[in-house]
């Protein structure tokens, strides 16, 4: 899902009616692309901040999340207030 052409960045995923976003944060036992450095970090702040700009929610969640199954715990919170099935949405 694409927030439009002047926005570069595509969020993991997204969730446009409930202007909700999925940013899975990866890497941070490996030194990956979000921790590695002054420039990744940076990049990532604006990437946020231009999705609250735009009046987003943004979920950050690491593979662990994903993993142990919290990260559907949260969605399933989300979408049970809308009544809709979080199911398979990951």
């Amino acid at each position: 899902y694409m927030l439009g052409s002047s926005h570069p960045c595509r969020p993991d995923r997204a969730w446009p009616e409930r202007k909700l976003l999925l940013e899975v944060q990866g890497g941070q036992w490996i030194k990956g692309r979000h921790t590695r450095g002054g420039t990744a970090f940076e990049t990532e702040c604006r990437k946020l901040t231009w999705y609250a700009l735009l009046g987003y929610r943004v979920m950050l969640v690491t593979p662990k999340m994903i993993d142990d199954g919290s990260a559907i715990a949260f969605l399933e919170s989300e979408f049970r207030e809308g009544k809709q099935d979080a199911v398979g949405i990951l």
